[in-house]
């Protein structure tokens, strides 16, 4: 229904770094839909992506997020059943600019973004509501525990974790559809509660901008270095900063054994300094906390890595290195939702650093077979990962609710 309006709420500011939520509600504006934002601030939306955003979005309402406020309520929360994650954001402030907004217009759906602001859902009276939880939250938590290379970290994800696996299904309860970013995350989030009192779980894949992620993009000044490999992500999410300490300790020892010359790029926003102090003592690895543009760092690569031992759905980084026709090489945990890209020869998995090192190295020396696995990779994202397709999927979900 073109003219339907949208209120999307979240926890974040949608911005280039927050892809699925950028992406989706952009092409829901292109396709006739009329967005209003309410989110909490993050830290990551500079002018500039505001700006961009207020492009497709009707209302944008940023609440102020202080992390002293933020803190106190994480405190306040080892007493009780909720989460740390939850309380971090279930932010006062938030709930009233959404009553305020909502007793202002009228919305036809209300759109949730992340169990974070799941609560909100007793701000919203009886509108239409659907949340995108994205991943199992609880699977995640368990995931991060068993990863983590800390202590106190491991220790306080199991910890997360036990409160989230009754937490997490209580909180979708309000919504008419649950969606997950794949089947492997709907599964994990049907367990938690076999009960079946769970909303229905639909699956809405991520995508990449194949006209923004593309090998020929208009940068005449980069070229390609035959013997330079990348890990792109968000550096300050452990996920990704584990990800970069397997790089640097496991993964480029031994490349730089098989070939000297070789060298390994980190690059993604807010890198922690430790992360930064050893990418500079580390031989052959150099690292860039740039996240306004990742392409030109894509382009100069010959292979992508994404080493990934803690996570849920879909890994971003990999979709947007595969649409520059780069060939990647996954862990298995990285690896599991892009099996037909396996299957294809679009993409590799590796198991441990041997076969990375392994795999990375014989991609880098055969120009011709790293040439022909990065065209498979863009022909396969184009296929099977396009925003556009993600965003009717969204707007077909919106109508089923409303009807």
């Amino acid at each position: 229904m073109s003219g339907m309006r949208v209120l999307y709420i979240a926890p974040y500011i949608p911005s280039p770094i927050r892809v699925r939520p950028w992406n989706i509600l952009r092409h829901l504006a292109r396709m006739g839909r009329r967005i209003s934002i309410v989110a909490l601030d993050d830290g990551f939306a500079t002018e500039s992506i505001r700006s961009q955003l207020s492009e497709f979005c009707e209302e944008i309402r940023i609440i102020p997020h202080p992390r002293a406020a933020a803190t106190r309520r994480c405190l306040s929360a080892l007493t009780t059943r909720m989460p740390f994650s939850v309380a971090h954001d279930n932010s006062p402030e938030l709930a009233a600019a959404v009553r305020e907004i909502t007793r202002q217009e009228r919305f036809d759906i209300v759109h949730v973004e992340h169990l974070r602001t799941a609560s909100i859902a007793s701000a919203l009276g009886e509108l239409p509501r659907i949340i995108d939880a994205v991943d199992c939250m609880t699977q995640l938590r368990l995931r991060i525990a068993g990863g983590a290379s800390s202590l106190l970290q491991a220790t306080f994800s199991r910890a997360e974790a036990q409160k989230l696996k009754s937490w997490e299904p209580d909180a979708y309860r309000p919504y008419r559809r649950i969606v997950m970013t794949t089947r492997e995350e709907a599964v994990a989030m049907a367990e938690l509660d076999p009960t079946t009192r769970l909303p229905l779980i639909e699956v809405i894949n991520n995508g990449v901008d194949t006209d923004y992620f593309r090998p020929d993009f208009d940068h005449d000044s980069v070229r390609r270095e035959r013997y330079t490999v990348i890990f792109s992500g968000k550096m300050s999410y452990i996920a990704n900063y584990e990800a970069a300490r397997y790089c640097l300790d496991e993964i480029a020892p031994r490349l730089r054994i098989i070939l000297p010359d070789s060298r390994i790029i980190i690059a993604g926003a807010k890198p922690p300094p430790w992360l930064i102090q050893k990418a500079n003592q580390t031989e052959g690895v150099g690292i860039v906390a740039d996240f306004e543009d990742m392409r030109p760092h894509l382009k100069r690569a010959s292979v992508a890595v994404c080493p990934v031992f803690i996570g849920a759905g879909i890994q971003n980084k990999a979709l947007e290195a595969m649409a520059m026709a780069l060939p990647v090489v996954l862990s298995p945990l990285a690896s599991r939702p892009l099996t037909e890209a396996l299957n294809c020869g679009a993409a590799f998995s590796a198991s441990d650093a041997e076969e990375f090192a392994e795999r990375i190295a014989w991609l880098l020396t055969d120009g011709i077979t790293a040439r022909a696995v990065g065209e498979r990779a863009r022909d396969y994202v184009m296929q099977h990962h396009r925003w556009e397709d993600s965003a009717q999927l969204f707007a077909d979900l919106y109508e089923k609710v409303i009807g």
